[in-house]
């Protein structure tokens, strides 16, 4: 399903849609700048009529029902709180990561073919940052199916098609280097997690980047994370520096980086990890596999499958592939063996909905490249506009180096207007879909800081990030209907 709410008739009153218990969609629609606010804000007049969320801050309806199916069956009091998790392996390890903050024990409990962890009222915070910052979620369809008796199990030659699309766009790519996850976080999760078995030094974060990628560095890390806000100049020299002396764990960087889409001197890093023996692990999501290739540079390559891949907003999912050049690519391949049978720990239903997606994944992209071009014609010419970040715009030489022959600049970009009062009229009149994700096959806006760091803007803003940004996602609507909703807004 698409984004349940879309344009124009999404109304704030509109948030209180009900949703079948058949849907299971990644997103929300919040229509206006105030519904955002409200959101962030706890105000009673947007969350109590929200019926969904994206899956890793809000449980889906669906989850939310097993839960109580869970805790009548379990018997367990109203001053407990409960987490369910797809495999024992998964549970274990989110219990022993909650012990460690908590100080106390936590209980575990198998319940049919997934897992309970119990706990009390004030360890929520503990659970909930578990949940959203690694992604090892319970998906909908499983929780469904687990509702009704009726599990389905892995399908090889599914998984094996799955691998194959993932790996087909990479010059290096093979499908038995392909490890497919829960979500786009899961995915990074267990790239973080195998990296952390090679030292016990901070990792080195370039550019700004999603904040759960910077979280699981902060609190899943033995050393926590040296952050490079800007990868130019004096500093991104010092950098280089250090990770050929070896400082470093790791190297972490999305390319571009999201919200900003900057691109940095991939081969200047390559060449320094190289030297000082440190992994490099790149996600490329924003621009997507289609565009970039980047995995001939690198060690690892973190996707989420969520975004481009599937394009419908109705399935999560992430990918790790590692490069079979890289000298650390047997301690990941089994590490990542261990954690995945068949290299996969996506549920059999979400697959098999992926795939069926993944269909359409380079005409998407294609279409979506073309459509932002003739958007940032557009808006280049206004006046009121303060600042355009894309990779055609933005670091654009750097971007060129990973390009793919086919590819172009992405169907991502951000814009800036001269005050914040300009940036919520056009957000509130611009008819276009309006949630928390990217890479749809319909237009997507969001006031991105306000959604991703709204208690923390004083510190986005000291990174070089305007606190009024908004990141528009361009689907593959007619490009003339697209204008004529943008000009609306600006006018």
């Amino acid at each position: 399903m698409r984004n349940f709410l879309t344009h124009p008739a999404c109304r704030v009153e509109d948030l209180g849609v009900s949703i079948p218990d058949s849907v299971h969609a990644c997103s929300v629609c919040f229509p206006t700048w105030e519904s955002v606010i409200g959101y962030e804000e706890s105000s009673p007049q947007v969350v109590q009529k929200m019926q969904s969320g994206y899956p890793r801050f809000f449980f889906h309806p669906i989850v939310q029902r097993l839960m109580t199916q869970v805790r009548e069956e379990l018997q367990l009091n109203k001053d407990q709180i409960i987490l369910l998790l797809p495999s024992k392996r998964i549970a274990s390890r989110a219990r022993r990561w909650m012990e460690l903050q908590l100080k106390e024990a936590v209980q575990i409990e198998p319940y049919r073919e997934i897992w309970v962890l119990i706990g009390d009222q004030e360890d929520q915070p503990i659970f909930k940052a578990y949940w959203q910052h690694t992604g090892e979620i319970l998906s909908s369809r499983l929780a469904l199916d687990v509702l009704e008796k009726q599990v389905k199990p892995d399908n090889l030659d599914e998984i094996q098609q799955l691998k194959k699309s993932v790996a087909k766009p990479y010059s290096v790519g093979k499908a038995e280097d392909v490890y497919i996850y829960e979500t786009g976080m899961s995915a990074w999760y267990a790239a973080h997690r195998t990296s952390q078995t090679l030292s016990n030094k901070k990792t080195l974060q370039i550019e700004f980047p999603y904040i759960d990628l910077l979280k699981i560095q902060e609190r899943f890390s033995h050393h926590g994370v040296v952050f490079l806000t800007r990868a130019t100049g004096e500093d991104f020299v010092e950098a280089l520096r250090r990770i050929e002396a070896g400082d470093f764990n790791a190297v972490y960087a999305e390319l571009p980086s999201n919200p900003l889409l900057h691109s940095f001197d991939l081969d200047a890093v390559s060449r320094s990890c190289r030297i000082g023996q440190t992994p490099l692990i790149i996600d490329d999501t924003v621009a997507s596999s289609i565009n970039l290739d980047v995995l001939s540079k690198v060690d690892v390559v973190v996707t989420s499958l969520t975004k481009w891949f599937s394009g419908q907003a109705d399935v999560l999912a992430g990918s790790v592939i590692l490069n079979p050049e890289s000298k650390f690519y047997n301690h990941f391949k089994q590490n990542l063996d261990d954690d995945s049978e068949h290299g996969s720990r996506l549920y059999a239903g979400d697959l098999s909905v992926l795939l069926s997606n993944s269909g359409n994944y380079e005409s998407l992209v294609h279409t979506s490249n073309t459509n932002t071009l003739a958007i940032l014609e557009l808006l280049n010419q206004e006046e009121s506009v303060a600042a355009l970040y894309h990779p055609s715009l933005t670091d654009s030489e750097l971007y060129e180096q990973n390009k793919t022959e086919s590819g172009g600049y992405g169907g991502m970009f951000s814009v800036v207007f001269k005050t914040e009062k300009q940036a919520i009229d056009f957000y509130n009149k611009l008819e276009v879909s309006k949630g928390p994700s990217l890479g749809t096959v319909y237009t997507l806006a969001c006031p991105y800081m306000l959604l991703a760091h709204y208690n923390e803007l004083e510190w986005a803003e000291d990174c070089g990030i305007n606190s009024h940004l908004i990141r528009i996602s361009v689907g593959i609507e007619p490009i003339d209907e697209l204008l004529n909703r943008f000009k609306k807004a600006l006018n």
